[in-house]
């Protein structure tokens, strides 16, 4: 070991550096930070320190893995606060928040990762008006990643999805973008009026949100002026409801947002998907990208070109990208759908806006046992 680190130290700072980015930030700080003056310096640069993932595996998509005991020690104890004011971003793993975030000052820290919350009441109490630990940060932190993993689906924790939701909202004064649980969802989630009537922000300009079970009608009080500088918007419906008969809670226009897309499983006719889904992208008159990727289930009529091109993309003047895979399921005896090759027909003449697309239908067979 000492022959290769004389070796290693005989490299240019250049060769080094090339070196070190092949590593990931964690390995670089845990492994070469404390090796000699010269190691440490470059070790310290801006590029390894300025962004940190502090769990075992980075996939902050996930279920994490926190690091080992030993790692973490020597993080807090050695590393972190000689770094501290370097760190611009930081993911941290359920277990190890409070003791990373005490363990120094973070003057720069303004993205901030908070991954696998697996209790809505540590959850709830980070964000509380007693904690003094998050407010540190209230005024810094502009972006916030947040992800449950699968224990946040017991009963008394989907009472507090949207609290948490509300809690975020109000303490961080100076939020541009929310990542709120934005891949795993947490299933049949109860939808609280009375916390999202708190949970308003005239800075937020991105929002990535996982909902389930929720109906148009709740969807919109997330568009209802609340936030009013939302400019990217992605929302992940685990299922998407109809309420009937459905009239919006506000029909205003959304001339702020430019991105939006959104997954979902419904079961409609074809009026329903107009009077709701279209209906509401409607309202984004300035939209330059749309994605919209749908599982639907249709008793009636499918969705085909002319429904797209003159309920939806005709209003949108600067849309340029339009992304669609939908997913249609039919049941007997109806209208044969459109294949793919009459709607791209649809779109010729819309030069200006790049689309792709895919509609794969399937036929809905009803099984019964003998």
């Amino acid at each position: 070991m000492k022959d290769f680190l004389v070796q290693l130290d005989d490299l240019p700072d250049e060769l080094l550096m090339y070196i070190f980015k092949k590593l990931s930030n964690n390995e670089v700080l845990y492994s070469l930070i404390g090796v000699n003056q010269r190691i440490k310096r470059i070790a310290r640069d801006r590029i390894f320190t300025h962004h940190l993932c502090l769990l075992e595996y980075c996939r902050i998509d996930d279920s994490s893995i926190p690091l080992s005991g030993p790692v973490l020690d020597r993080f807090c104890s050695k590393i972190l606060p000689e770094i501290g004011h370097q760190i611009e971003t930081l993911y941290l793993e359920r277990t190890s928040i409070r003791r990373i975030l005490h363990v120094t000052n973070y003057p720069n820290l303004n993205n901030l990762g908070l991954c696998d919350m697996d209790d809505a009441r540590v959850a709830i109490s980070l964000f509380s008006d007693t904690n003094c630990l998050i407010h540190l940060f209230n005024n810094q932190i502009s972006s916030l990643f947040i992800s449950f993993n699968e224990k946040m689906n017991s009963f008394e924790n989907r009472w507090s999805y949207w609290d948490i939701f509300a809690k975020i909202m109000t303490i961080f004064t100076n939020l541009r973008c929310l990542k709120f649980n934005p891949y795993l969802p947490v299933h049949h989630t109860f939808f609280s009026n009375k916390a999202l009537k708190t949970a308003i922000s005239s800075t937020l300009l991105e929002l990535h949100i996982n909902i389930s079970d929720i109906s148009m009608r709740d969807f919109h009080h997330i568009l209802d002026g609340r936030f009013d500088q939302l400019r990217i918007l992605h929302v992940n419906m685990d299922k998407i409801g109809f309420q009937s008969p459905y009239k919006p809670l506000n029909e205003n226009r959304l001339p702020n947002l430019r991105i939006f897309s959104l997954y979902g499983f419904c079961v409609t006719c074809i009026d329903k998907f107009n009077e709701s889904v279209a209906s509401f992208l409607r309202r984004m008159i300035n939209l330059e990208e749309l994605d919209l990727n749908l599982d639907v289930v249709f008793y009636q009529n499918g969705i085909d070109g002319d429904i797209l091109k003159k309920d939806i993309m005709i209003h949108m003047a600067r849309l340029y990208k339009f992304t669609f895979n939908i997913y249609t399921t039919k049941h007997r005896n109806q209208t044969i759908f459109p294949l793919n090759e009459s709607i791209a027909k649809t779109f010729k003449d819309y030069s200006k806006c790049k689309e792709t697309f895919c509609i794969d239908h399937f036929e809905y067979v009803k099984l019964s046992g003998k």
